[in-house]
């Protein structure tokens, strides 16, 4: 009876400000954070995964976790909670037996407040009570949520790949100037999911001679927690194990200050529903638990884009585009076939596990041109990894790691972190990882500074820090080195990073404000006469943001951003951006609308800047601004039908005061104007 009592007087106390702050933009801290990931990154970073985390947590935001069933790997999805925060939150329901509200996540010491404007969107509490609905026939039609998605995308000025090539009477882009998306997504509780996804990229034929449909199609079912069967997959799905040194397609946990551990806590299957059109297996998958054991179990062939002359791969191609006449020759040229399975026992503070994956090409023989910088490559027709994994851990330190060993090379890879908590207020990291220019796992995704596991040492530590209530500090140290050469680093080369991150929340929560600063010294190459030797290369950036919810209306954000690049022996490049956003959210209108603007002026690419703009719903993109100009965007919601129907449109706009083009290579507009428009089509039932 005191319970219910209580959470009535402490609903009456934080009202004014909680529900202030859930009603507004607790969202764009999570959002904002994986726009500040994609400017962690380098030539061979692999945007499509940071695109699916993206479309993850979109779905997960649209349907949330209900906090009265959620397990340890439930929460676990969220990257912004700690190991000793989801013990918590679990403690805690264990003590009370459930939650009559998600306000009662304020009375969790281990929580703070920028947590807890972070995991809002994504966590609820279902009045029906903790127990879950059985699967029958009746529920499944009565209970399952369903979900149409339709999407489309055209640039207004005309691109260079729209124009006939000039030894030819046809145009380069062979299809339409329109990308088009359409899912389906039906899911029961979260341990049923199904569902099928269809696009067409910009430029791909979709209704013309040389393709009639769309260019990529995937269809996924996943079944959880029946009995002693963990998860079963069938279609396209995702797999992860370990610390990913021999396979993942999760976006691997790494510098940044999105995940509060650089660590993969979850193990096993996962339905895929993004257009990523690379990083899945397409085959069946099934986990088997019994007490402390897991035995994970799958098969997986598709058809993969590759340059082969029928016996032999020169190079894999995984950006998925299928333009122009020689994209297409590459498209769906070789059967990729992958069979693997883990086995898993696992205690509450502690877990080891053994992952092991055998791959080929469907007989052919990989066998790419020789160079210098890719010597070590793989060559051959087929590989197995095998990796041990391991976590052990007590109140205060936890030991994480993984080995791993391509057989095709007998090289190895290794990463092994150690993770102090000395209290709630305090996480510090140090990692360590060894991954041999000789090592090979092609579905590998792991802590490293490159998209590719493989060529890299380094040493990382991170730290998150509450010095007090609504401050938050977080910030990491990472030295690296690369053995062998790489593209356009003709020798072994040496790097560090450092970057500094402070959160403010105000203690009525109206005004949340950071300051985020990274340097980074890397080395490339530099031609002086006719040889070739290292330089450093520096670069600095810096952001400063205010975002003030005036009420449950009307939210401004102002931002300042800064970049240098600094080249030994070459000119300084500079940037500067000067960014407003706009959100207003009438509580009575079944419309909403974002604005942004941002007046940009850098001394080119390398001292580029991006763009933190909303966008719709599972769509990813963070656009680099350089040279000197103005980008404009607005967003419209609007729901006619309540929460069941949903319409949005958006259009960007770019002009640059100087130049004669914006873009390219074959992406080239003519003229200083790029307008982009978007419209999405969302219904629920």
């Amino acid at each position: 009876m005191l319970r219910p009592l209580f959470v009535v007087l402490l609903l009456l106390v934080v009202a004014s400000n909680v529900v202030r702050s859930q009603d507004t933009h607790p969202i764009d801290d999570w959002m904002e954070q994986l726009r500040e990931l994609s400017e962690y990154t380098d030539d061979e970073f692999d945007e499509k995964r940071l695109e699916a985390l993206y479309t993850d947590l979109s779905h997960l935001a649209e349907h949330p976790i209900d906090l009265n069933t959620a397990t340890t790997y439930d929460l676990h999805q969220l990257p912004f909670l700690s190991d000793a925060q989801v013990d918590s939150i679990l403690s805690y329901r264990q003590r009370h037996h459930y939650f009559l509200t998600i306000y009662e996540l304020r009375t969790i010491d281990v929580l703070d407040w920028i947590t807890l404007r972070r995991i809002a969107p994504f966590v609820c509490v279902n009045r029906h009570g903790p127990e879950r609905p059985a699967i029958t026939l009746a529920n499944l039609l009565h209970h399952g949520a369903s979900e149409w998605v339709m999407k489309y995308g055209q640039t207004v000025e005309r691109k260079r790949g729209y124009t006939t090539a000039p030894d030819s009477t046809s145009r380069r882009y062979l299809g339409e100037p329109f990308g088009h998306t359409v899912r389906y997504a039906y899911t029961f509780d979260d341990r049923l999911q199904a569902g099928f996804a269809a696009e067409k990229d910009a430029g791909e034929p979709f209704a013309n001679a040389t393709h009639k449909g769309y260019d990529y199609y995937s269809v996924h079912f996943v079944l959880k927690d029946f009995g002693h069967l963990r998860t079963l997959a069938v279609g396209d799905f995702k797999a992860t194990f370990g610390q990913g040194l021999v396979v993942s397609h999760d976006y691997a946990p790494a510098r940044g200050t999105l995940a509060a551990e650089p660590e993969y806590r979850n193990n096993g299957f996962r339905r895929h529903y993004s257009t990523d059109e690379q990083q899945f297996f397409r085959g069946l998958a099934a986990t088997l638990t019994l007490s402390n054991w897991q035995l994970s179990l799958f098969g997986s062939s598709r058809k993969v884009d590759a340059t082969t002359d029928g016996t032999t791969i020169t190079s894999l191609k995984v950006n998925g585009l299928h333009r122009t006449r020689n994209e297409r020759r590459t498209r769906h040229t070789v059967s990729l076939r992958a069979i693997g399975g883990n086995l898993r026992y696992a205690r509450s503070r502690m877990h080891i596990g053994l992952t092991a994956l055998a791959y080929d090409f469907g007989g052919l023989r990989v066998d790419p041109p020789p160079t210098l910088y890719n010597h070590y490559d793989f060559r051959g027709r087929s590989n197995v990894d095998l990796g041990l994994d391991y976590m052990i851990k007590n109140d205060r330190l936890k030991l994480f790691g993984e080995t791993a060993l391509s057989t095709a090379s007998g090289a190895t890879a290794t990463l092994a972190a150690l993770q102090w908590t000395p209290s709630s207020e305090i996480i510090a990291t140090l990692l360590y990882r060894n991954y041999s220019p000789r090592y090979h796992a092609l579905f590998a995704s792991a802590f490293a500074r490159t998209a590719r596991v493989r060529n890299e040492e380094g040493l990382y530590l991170g730290l998150t820090f509450i010095p007090a209530p609504r401050w938050l500090l977080t910030g990491h140290a990472d030295l690296f080195r690369f053995p062998w050469m790489k593209p356009r680093v003709s020798f072994p080369s040496t790097g560090s990073e450092y970057a500094l991150r402070i959160d403010w929340t105000d203690p009525r929560e109206i005004i949340a404000a950071y300051v985020r600063f990274r340097s980074q010294r890397t080395e490339g190459d530099a031609v002086r006469g006719h040889e070739i030797a290292l330089r450093p290369i520096v670069r600095h950036r810096l952001r400063a943001q205010i975002t003030c919810t005036i009420d449950t209306v009307w939210a401004l954000r102002t931002a300042l951003d800064f970049s240098l690049h600094q080249p030994d022996g070459a000119p300084t490049a500079r940037g500067h951006m000067l960014s407003e956003a706009i959100s207003w959210r009438p509580q009575r209108l079944p419309i909403r609308a974002e604005l942004f603007a941002a007046l940009f002026l850098t001394d080119g690419f390398a001292a580029r800047l991006y763009s933190y703009e909303k966008n719709l719903l599972y769509t990813f993109a963070t656009p680099s601004l350089y040279g000197r100009g103005l980008r404009l965007s607005g967003l419209l919601y609007w729901r006619p039908a309540g929460r069941r129907l949903t319409l949005s449109t958006k259009i960007g706009w770019t002009h640059l005061f100087t130049g004669d083009s914006i873009g390219s290579g074959l992406e080239t507009i003519r003229g200083r104007n790029r307008t982009d428009l978007y419209a999405m089509l969302r219904w629920t039932f």
